[in-house]
């Protein structure tokens, strides 16, 4: 079983902190592990524009940073209990989590993918009605919030550095297709989708049904493309990198 102490996070602190010790547990062979790493890189730069004052309305990016980590995290315990636990969003990433033929920077874009097209709109809307403000275009939060770009941009670039490099990548060329599956991927796009579907989701508040039907809607479609970003490319690739890459 799966220790996170710090869950529910109330701090971004208490989420690194979490992120770390879910770090140190995952097995070497567990795909979900690489998403983590990337999520804690995240996280950590999130944390220092938060701390420096770099960033804007940074009250508003603590808590959605907050509640956004809570509802991956909270997955990861639920999953323990079965994959039909979690939201379809998050289900190809965790049903697949230890397939040896998909590569580490698959894992990790598919993590990505549950993330910010399924939990970030949600909890964009849950941030802002536990806030008391009102989520529309050009507001304060949604300048903050486009503010994160950079620290998201760095992260999938650091990614691409570490999980798709050296030998790993060349065995790619010759044998596999890992780069088709990154190149109908962009962090960028995903987050302006993120925030549209939060505005989307937020207009449906007095109707209750039409916003429980787009919620599911949106976690299918999400698990869907999740999938596509998770077929398998390299006969033997994961297991060629839990030899080569370091933890």
């Amino acid at each position: 079983m799966l220790a996170l102490p710090r869950l529910p996070a109330a701090s971004i602190d208490d989420v690194v902190a979490d992120l770390e010790a879910l770090r140190g547990q995952l097995p070497r062979r567990d795909g979900l592990r690489y998403f983590n790493r990337l999520y804690l890189e995240v996280t950590t730069q999130v944390r220092g524009l938060v701390g420096t004052g770099a960033a804007a309305d940074p009250a508003f990016l603590s808590a959605l940073d907050v509640a956004f980590a809570n509802a991956y995290l909270t997955a990861i315990i639920a999953a323990e209990s079965g994959t039909a636990a979690v939201s379809p969003a998050w289900r190809p990433v965790f049903e697949d989590r230890f397939a040896k033929r998909v590569a580490p920077i698959q894992f990790a874009l598919a993590g990505v993918n549950a993330h910010i097209n399924f939990d970030l709109p949600l909890q964009i809307v849950a941030t802002c009605r536990a806030r008391g403000v009102r989520l529309a275009e050009g507001s304060p939060e949604h300048h903050a919030f486009a503010g994160l770009t950079t620290a998201f941009e760095r992260a999938e670039a650091s990614a691409k550095r570490w999980l798709l490099t050296g030998l790993i990548r060349r065995i790619d060329r010759l044998l596999g297709h890992v780069d088709d599956r990154i190149a109908i991927w962009s962090v960028q796009q995903a987050r302006e989708a993120a925030w549209t579907n939060a505005l989307a989701l937020s207009a449906l508040h007095d109707a209750p049904e039409l916003a429980t039907a787009f919620q599911d809607t949106l976690g299918h479609t999400v698990g869907a493309f999740g999938r596509g970003l998770l077929v398998p490319s390299i006969p033997g690739l994961q297991r060629w990198t839990d030899v080569l890459r370091p933890a």
